[in-house]
């Protein structure tokens, strides 16, 4: 059998706990020296996901590589409404001599490109949690994602963003224009050459530092900060399937409106929900 690394899909397989023959996990961590044993995490069907919700550790004669489902490709010079821009050398160091100061990104991006470079900054982040987070998949990268649950992990992001001080408080930052860039983009995978194509060679490295900002940690940390765990809690996400992640969104903004009041208003995500649903239905 291949080597099984961190971020492998696997199925598992001939095993005396019946709910767990045939299910679909990713390796999480190094197979464990002691036990001989690697860490998986579960992700279908939703009767094992639950019946252990912190995984499992198995050995790798019960465990099946499989291909992971790919995501929606990156569109190649999709039409965005906005000037393109690349990042030059200049801009790379003012940004880096800014990058920790809250909101000090701005200073560097044209006010024209900073809801692009906001939302491309997390689509980078969710593929390179895709990629090397092992087997983190959210926002788009879940295999099961619909529109909601794609605006409810974009919802998170922001929120951090606002919690961290890397978003402005209004009116110094226009969320509707930010939703309304969003909606026209969140569908679609985003990888590091793509930043690269659309605002020049250091793009991935300058945005990836920005999701950091926002996240607390790097993808290759492989745990969640603190200010994430909590985030997630304060909204009722952090054990959810995609269309639970819907129904809460949706139920949020009936019932506890003044969440969004800091990151543009619960119509404006509503219309977000629309608007990711109108390119979904475009594929």
């Amino acid at each position: 059998m291949a080597e099984l690394k961190k971020g492998a899909r696997v199925r598992l397989h001939s095993l005396s706990t019946s709910v767990l023959n045939d299910a679909v996990g990713c390796i999480v961590g190094p197979l464990d020296g002691t036990t001989g044993r690697h860490p998986v995490k579960l992700l279908s069907p939703p009767e094992a996901v639950a019946a252990f919700p912190s995984g499992v550790k198995v050995k790798p004669s019960n465990l099946e590589k499989v291909e992971a489902p790919q995501p929606q490709p990156p569109p190649k010079n999709r039409k965005t409404g906005i000037t393109s821009h690349a990042v030059t050398p200049e801009e790379v160091g003012r940004l880096s001599d800014t990058v920790g100061a809250k909101g000090g990104w701005r200073q560097s991006i044209p006010s024209a490109d900073q809801a692009e470079w906001f939302v491309d900054a997390y689509r980078l982040r969710i593929d390179d949690d895709y990629a090397w987070g092992g087997c983190n998949l959210h926002g788009l990268y879940d295999p099961e994602s619909t529109a909601g649950s794609i605006t409810a992990d974009f919802l998170v992001y922001c929120k951090l963003a606002m919690a961290s001080g890397v978003a402005p408080a209004a009116p110094g930052w226009d969320w509707k224009a930010c939703l309304s860039k969003a909606a026209a983009l969140l569908r679609y995978a985003y990888e590091k050459s793509d930043a690269q194509e659309r605002w020049g060679p250091m793009a991935g490295m300058m945005l990836r530092m920005l999701a950091e900002q926002v996240y607390g940690t790097s993808c290759m940390m492989g745990e969640e900060s603190p200010a994430l765990t909590a985030m997630r809690q304060t909204l009722g996400l952090q054990e959810y399937t995609p269309e639970e992640a819907e129904e809460r969104l949706r139920g949020l903004m009936q019932t506890r409106r003044e969440l969004f009041n800091d990151v543009g208003g619960a119509d404006a995500w509503l219309q977000l929900v629309e608007g990711v649903q109108k390119e979904m239905n475009r594929t």
